[in-house]
Order: structure tokens, then C-alpha cells, then sequence
């Protein structure tokens, strides 16, 4: 097919929805930003998104949970828009695409075709401040892209195995399913663009046109009178792309952006280079968007050892290793193991459970979440019955008062949004919390942290009501009057009571990635693997953290003691045999490890099946031991 000609090169900001190829799917947390040149601002409320549309210095953005935020809209129609996946904007109309291949309009304009059905991708196209040529398009399960507009736009088309497609000015170009393109414009039926093969993503600009292929290259053509199709050589390793009047926007594997032409007021393209971690892109004439993942916690790494430390001691919990979640009350520990069986004191299982995710512990009582979302009370005698039908869970939390049960009671969060308390005597009431994704008790509230990163709290006397002032939390934790919310940035905010200096969140605490709390202190894990602490202890004590317990990756807190997971890096151990001459049946074994290491040693006739002798740690990383040998020359020793 030839390039367009150039029909008009009026002023305009062309609008492109978000075409992604071989992008690692969104990942959450994360911030929209926008973005010309150097400079990038955070979008208000683009939060945890998974699709996004700008025009100029307007963005809309679906939500991780397929709401629609934006300042474009009011807040009514916003509060209708539900279920989305995807959205489109230009200077005077937008569209949603929702869940069940519906399109939602907004904005003025003509209204879509009646009959528009099983939609599986949608664009709006447009110019800034002219609307002659704004029109919409969307790309049907059925093989159509269905095109209505204001008064001049191409013309719908049939186009069997079409997957996607983006409009121009005056023209659209259409992905198919085999990797090959179709364009076509006011005047044209579809033809296919000769010499494109293995396509996964386009882009349509003003009068250009750009394919991304399978193996990251990118291909333009069409008008170039503003270089819009000067690809930068070399470029690869391209996973989405994005394309506007003159410019185009590419995202690549690595998280970084490159662009070239030119935005519609002349100014340079090029992206800021400290932009990272993008995951999305959109772009208009004079302003992009961009998603970028934000910092989250590691997740669980085998081999591992969960450590109990109040104030500057620590100790290895026996036989808790290899574990992905766990919980501390005092001197009781609850953890799940690699495999999903709870265990206790020395590590023996605890209940009859196979498929736990996570368990919550009090002084009186405890409980554990399954994968199929079960709540099991892991007492013998538990002192209060769960509701009935209480299935679905996605969140378990046990709260209490050291020594006292008034208190105690457990939580859990449904998958529909509700937020279901049982307890013993006074408790914070169920609620229905739209959008919720984890929550904490205390002694007598509940924080609750939603998926657009906005934080819900509520007590026995008050209804759930938003937290104001916070926004882009990522966790939250309840001590017993105090809570604290860890926010996207990595920085800690904390509210309610302090009489122990449980909100004395220390000056300057940042890189924070998980957070605990107790009665009257908080505790948080930062990037490095260190641990910060403030507030005391139930008895009043330090509660600094051991400054030589490292490589942390996931925290616990009760009032009188804490819980680290410490994961065990895979490093070279060495360990030297020799046979006791004076002890007959014995053997000395030296170990060179990491220091505060918690290792364990096995034994083996055959070097296929191991059996476990001991366990081994040492403050500078050596350690010499004996072991129980009667048959010391037919032994094989190893340390894990």
C-alpha cells in the first residue's frame, strides 16, 4: 500500500490508547506519570492502573480493580464507570471499554452504532482544538472495526483475524492475528502493508504509522516531514509502542523510553532519563504518560530462617525454615512452610492443614488461610465461631491484647469487598469495603488498605471513612491505638494515639518495603534488609533491632517479641572432618559459612538419602562441633 499523503497538518494532539506487544504484564504497585521532555509529574489518583489515555494535560487511567479515574470526568459519571479495561481520550470525546465488550461514551460527539457488541479493543482518535476529524473505532471478536465520528473519518471495514487497531488523522491500521497490517483510509478499503510480517503491536500518529515487531525492531512509514519516521538505528529490544502527531513514544524491556520527531509545538521528544521502571505507555501532541512499577518487597526466598528478637538479642526459631509466612504473639510462633503445612514449637505441624497461605496469632487464639480460601481456627477448643459461609477469603488477621482477651478477635477479607470481624467481646463490625485488598485489627479499630492505594479505618463506634491525606499506600499495619501505612515511595506515615512514641516515625526512614506493628511500637524492613524500630515494647523496653541481624525479608511484631525471616544466601560452605582419636565413634566437624547463619547439618551412607543431625550457627560464620559417628569412613556430611 503507498504512504498517505499528507491531507491536513492542522494543529492537533492526537490521542493513542495504550498498544502493548511482548510488555511483562502490570505489575502493582504502581504511578502513572506524565511527561514532556526532562520534566515528569505524578498523575492524581493514577494509582495501581493497568491502562491508561492522555490528551494534552488530560489522563485517564483504568484502575487495577476497573474503575476510571481522571479530572476530565465528574465524580458521578467516574463512580458509574466500572468493570473497565480499557480507555481512549481526544480533545472532545472519550470512551471506556469494559469487561463484557461493551463501549461506554463520554464527551461530546455522535454516539456509537447501535448493535456494538463483543468490542475487544477500542481507539479515539482526533485533533486538538478541531473536531472535524475526531472520530472513535473499535475492533470487534467477530472480525470488524467498527468506525463512527463527527463529520469526516474512514470507513468501518471487515477484516478477518484483526486483533487490535489504531486510527490516524485519516486512516487506520489494523493488526491480524497472523502477525500481518492492514491500513486504510477516507476513500480506501483495507489493503495489507507489503513487507510486514510478525507484527504484535501498532500505532497510528498524525499521517504515520508505526508496527513493532516480534523480535523488539520497529518499522514506520508513511509522512516524515517531521522526521516522525527517523527509527533510531539499532533501536530493539522495543516491547510496546505509542504514537502521536509527529512524534513516536517506544517502551523497551529494560523500563527506559525513546522517542523521535518532534512534539506539535517543535520541542524535543526525548523522554527524561530518569524515568525508569516503566511497564505502559500513551501519548499525545504535547504530553505522554507513563505507568511505572514501583519498588515492592522481594518476594520469599528458600532456603530461609525465621529469627525471634526483642530489642538488640535475636534467635533462631528450631525448625522454622523454608517458611513463606508465619506470625508472632510473645513466645508463640505460627508459620507456614514452603509447602504450605502450618507448624509451632520446634516445628512440628500444627492442625491438619496442607494448603495454608498465611496463619494470624493472639494470645488466645489462632488461624490459618488455605489456597482455596477457607479460614481453619487452629485452636482445639476455639472460644468463638466463625460466621457461616465464610468462603472466599483472600485475607486473615487474628488481633488481640498481650494477657488479656477482651479484645481478640479475628478478620477477614472476602473477594467481593467485604471485611467480615468475630470476636469475643467488643470488636470493630464487619463492613463492606469496596475494593479491598488486605486489612489489619488493632485493639478496637480496623485499617483497611484499597486497591487505588487510598485507606479505609473504622472502630466499634464509627462507620468505614476514608483516611484523609493518604494516598499511594501499598500496606498498612495496626498496632494497638496507633496504625501505620508504608507508601509507594518507600516512606511510613503513622496516626492515632502516641503516648509510647509509636508514631515517632524516625527522620528521614526511607526504602522501606514491609511494615509490622504492635501495642505500642512499630517495626519496618527496608530495602537492604535492615530493620528500623520505634515506639517501646509492652513492658516498656527498646525495641531497636539487633544491628547485626541482616538479609530480612519479611517482618512480624507482638508486643513482647518480634519475628525476622532471614533468607540464607546460597554461599560456599565448607566443612573439614576429622576422626577424635580420643573419643572413639565421634567426629569433629568444623564449618566456614556466613556469620549469623543458621545451618543445618545432614548426614548420608549413600548420597541419596539425608538425614538431619543438627543445627549450626556461629556469630563470625566458623564453628567446630561433634557428632555421633559409628561407622565414621562410611558417612558423607553436608550443610544446607
Amino acid at each position: 500500500m503507498n504512504p498517505l499523503p499528507a491531507l491536513r497538518l492542522a494543529v492537533c494532539a492526537l490521542s493513542c490508547f495504550v498498544f502493548t506487544g511482548r510488555s511483562a504484564p502490570i505489575t502493582y504497585p504502581n504511578q502513572a506519570y506524565s511527561f514532556s521532555g526532562e520534566s515528569f509529574s505524578l498523575v492524581p489518583g493514577a494509582f495501581n492502573v493497568k491502562a491508561v489515555a492522555i490528551e494534552g494535560d488530560t489522563v485517564l487511567a483504568v484502575t487495577r480493580d476497573g474503575r476510571v479515574v481522571g479530572s476530565w470526568l465528574p465524580e458521578d459519571i467516574l463512580e458509574q464507570l466500572t468493570n473497565a479495561v480499557a480507555v481512549g481520550l481526544n480533545y472532545t470525546m472519550g470512551a471506556v471499554l469494559t469487561a463484557d465488550g461493551r463501549v461506554i461514551e463520554f464527551g461530546r460527539g455522535p454516539m456509537q452504532p447501535p448493535g456494538l457488541t463483543n468490542v475487544i479493543a477500542i481507539d479515539v482518535s482526533g485533533q486538538f482544538n478541531d473536531d472535524d476529524l475526531d472520530y472513535k473505532l473499535a475492533v470487534t471478536s467477530d472480525g470488524w472495526v467498527v468506525v463512527w465520528g463527527y463529520f469526516v473519518y474512514p470507513p468501518s471495514a471487515e477484516v478477518p483475524g484483526v486483533i487490535t487497531a489504531a486510527g490516524g488523522w485519516t486512516y487506520v491500521v489494523a493488526l491480524k492475528n497472523d502477525g500481518t497490517v492492514v491500513q486504510w483510509g477516507f476513500d480506501q478499503v483495507p489493503e495489507t502493508v507489503e513487507g510486514l510480517s510478525n507484527v504484535v503491536a501498532v500505532a497510528a500518529g498524525g499521517t504515520h504509522s508505526v508496527a513493532l515487531k516480534a523480535d523488539g525492531t520497529v518499522v514506520a512509514w508513511g509522512e516524515n516531514f517531521f522526521d516522525q519516521l527517523d527509527v533510531p538505528a539499532g533501536l530493539s529490544n522495543v516491547v510496546a509502542i505509542t504514537a502521536s502527531e509527529y512524534h513516536t513514544l517506544a517502551l523497551k524491556s529494560d523500563g527506559t523510553l525513546v522517542a523521535w520527531g518532534q512534539m506539535y509545538f517543535g520541542d524535543d521528544p526525548t523522554p527524561p532519563a530518569n524515568l525508569s521502571n516503566v511497564i505502559a505507555i500513551a501519548s499525545s501532541g504535547t504530553r505522554n504518560v507513563a505507568i511505572s512499577a514501583l519498588p515492592v518487597p522481594s518476594p520469599i526466598t528458600y532456603p530461609n530462617q525465621a529469627y525471634t528478637f526483642s530489642g538488640g538479642t535475636f534467635a533462631p526459631v528450631p525448625g522454622f525454615t523454608n517458611i513463606k509466612a508465619f506470625a508472632v504473639e510473645g513466645d508463640k510462633v505460627l508459620a507456614v512452610t514452603q509447602d504450605g503445612v502450618v507448624i509451632g514449637s520446634g516445628g512440628a505441624a500444627v492442625g491438619q492443614v496442607s494448603n495454608a497461605v498465611s496463619v494470624g496469632l493472639s494470645y488466645v487464639q489462632a488461624g490459618a488461610l488455605t489456597a482455596d480460601g477457607t479460614v481453619i481456627d487452629l485452636e482445639e477448643f476455639p472460644r468463638w465461631e466463625q460466621p457461616p459461609d465464610l468462603t472466599n477469603m483472600i485475607v486473615l488477621d487474628v488481633a488481640g491484647q498481650y494477657g488479656d482477651d477482651d479484645l481478640d478477635y479475628k478478620l477477614a477479607i472476602t473477594r467481593d469487598g467485604q471485611v467480615v470481624t468475630w470476636g469475643h467481646f467488643g470488636f470493630p463490625p464487619s463492613a463492606e469495603v469496596p475494593g479491598v485488598i488486605t486489612a489489619a485489627g488493632g485493639w478496637s479499630h480496623i485499617v483497611a488498605l484499597k486497591g487505588d492505594g487510598t485507606v479505609m479505618q473504622w472502630d466499634l463506634d464509627n462507620e468505614p471513612a476514608p483516611v484523609a491525606g493518604l494516598s499511594s499506600v501499598v500496606a498498612v499495619a495496626a498496632g494497638g491505638t496507633h496504625s501505620v501505612a508504608l507508601k509507594a515511595d518507600g516512606t511510613v506515615v503513622a496516626w492515632g494515639e502516641n503516648y509510647f512514641g509509636q508514631l515517632n516515625v524516625p527522620e528521614g526512614l526511607s526504602n522501606v518495603v514491609a511494615i509490622a506493628a504492635a501495642e505500642y511500637h512499630s517495626l519496618a524492613l527496608k530495602r537492604d534488609g535492615t530493620l528500623a524500630a520505634w515506639g517501646q515494647d509492652y513492658y516498656g523496653g527498646s525495641v531497636t533491632p539487633p544491628a547485626s541481624l541482616s538479609n530480612v525479608i519479611a517482618i512480624a511484631a507482638s508486643g513482647t517479641m518480634n519475628l525476622a525471616l532471614v533468607s540464607i544466601p546460597p554461599v560456599r560452605v565448607t566443612l573439614a572432618i576429622a576422626a577424635n582419636a580420643s573419643s572413639l565413634g565421634q567426629l569433629t566437624i568444623s564449618l566456614s559459612g556466613e556469620p549469623n547463619k543458621v545451618y543445618e547439618i545432614e548426614s548420608s551412607v549413600d548420597l541419596l538419602n539425608w538425614r538431619f543431625l543438627q543445627y549450626v550457627t556461629n556469630e563470625t560464620g566458623t564453628a567446630s562441633f561433634e557428632v555421633g559417628n559409628t561407622n565414621a569412613t562410611r558417612q558423607f556430611f553436608r550443610a544446607k
